[in-house]
């Protein structure tokens, strides 16, 4: 199981509904965004790490799949049409201005022991989908953002939500 590596500003860019698969390891990119038409699917210790003020963009109604790591993305966004569906110990973390908005009618799912982290100006936004976090973290969302789900549920068990700004659903 290898690694993605991406650094100096370049991202990865995979069009025609291709997916991104990596086993025993992970996907690190610095400076740039994954943008997919598919979907991406990572068993590995650590999961995606995305810094430098890139973002995740999943359209095509592809899921991000990481079983036994991580989502982390610092200065940028996740946006996605599918699903994300996550078991790391600490699950989702969103630093900087960045947010979480899914468009396509897919949940946010965290299991394992982690939650989701937005800890700064950013907002979660799940249209048509719901937010379940089962493993016993929380939401936290301690920058001033607000958490906005439309047609869904926000399902919490085991864990808090903590947020500075507003809950609309």
């Amino acid at each position: 199981g290898g690694n993605i590596n991406v650094t100096g500003g370049g991202g990865i860019n995979v069009t025609g509904g291709g997916d991104i698969n990596v086993t025993g390891g992970n996907i690190n990119v610095t400076g740039g965004d994954i943008n997919i038409t598919g979907g991406i699917f990572v068993k590995g210790t650590t999961g995606i790490n995305v810094t430098g003020g890139g973002g995740i963009n999943v359209t095509g109604g592809g899921d991000i799949n990481v079983t036994g790591g991580n989502i982390n993305v610092t200065g940028g966004d996740i946006n996605i049409t599918g699903g994300i569906f996550v078991t790391g110990t600490t699950g989702i973390n969103v630093n900087g201005a960045g947010g979480i908005d899914m468009t396509g009618g897919g949940s946010l799912n965290i299991g394992g022991a982690g939650g989701i982290n937005i800890t700064g100006s950013g907002s979660i936004g799940v249209s048509g989908g719901n937010i379940n976090v089962t493993g016993g973290g929380g939401i936290n969302v301690t920058g001033g953002g607000d958490i906005n789900v439309t047609g869904g549920n926000i399902n919490v068990t085991g864990g808090d939500i903590n947020i500075t700004g507003g809950i609309f659903v």
